[in-house]
């Protein structure tokens, strides 16, 4: 895994800091376990005017978990502050993982200006439970 060009955005695509229609290829990081080795954080590039960052997450959903649990899927800027954050079913993410191979989200590119932060994703039920994936990452304009 690691950053791979494709996803294709079009349209009219509004959120917070898109306030415009913006067409055009985004870079898509794929996040898919803790990192090994000496391999530092990957880095995602940004096009100028990009209205959100797609990163596709590959977590580990044990087996046995409840179909209807909830996981938590968030991003924590470089000082440890939530700054995006989503649930979604256990069942709708196995789904995702048979079908495409992957969970993709959006997240608004207001809410990760260039920066490194890291994407979690747990039980929403069990904060302290450790992590099903958790990972650094930068975020740079292109």
């Amino acid at each position: 895994a690691g950053v791979a060009v494709g996803l294709l955005l079009s349209g009219a695509v509004h959120g917070p800091g898109a306030s415009r229609t913006w067409t055009g290829a985004v870079d898509l990081l794929s996040i898919d376990g803790p990192l090994r080795g000496t391999e530092g954080p990957k880095t995602l590039t940004v096009a100028p005017g990009q209205p959100y960052v797609a990163i596709a997450l590959l977590p580990a959903v044990p087996g046995g978990a409840a179909a209807d649990a909830s996981l938590r899927m968030s991003i924590d800027d470089g000082a440890g502050r939530e700054v995006w954050a989503s649930t979604i079913r256990v069942d709708a993410v196995e789904r995702y993982l048979e079908g495409p191979g992957v969970v993709t989200i959006l997240v608004p590119r207001a809410l990760v200006p260039d920066g490194r932060y890291t994407a979690r994703v747990r039980f929403a039920d069990d904060p302290a439970r450790a992590p099903l994936l958790e990972t650094p990452f930068i975020v740079r304009a292109r």
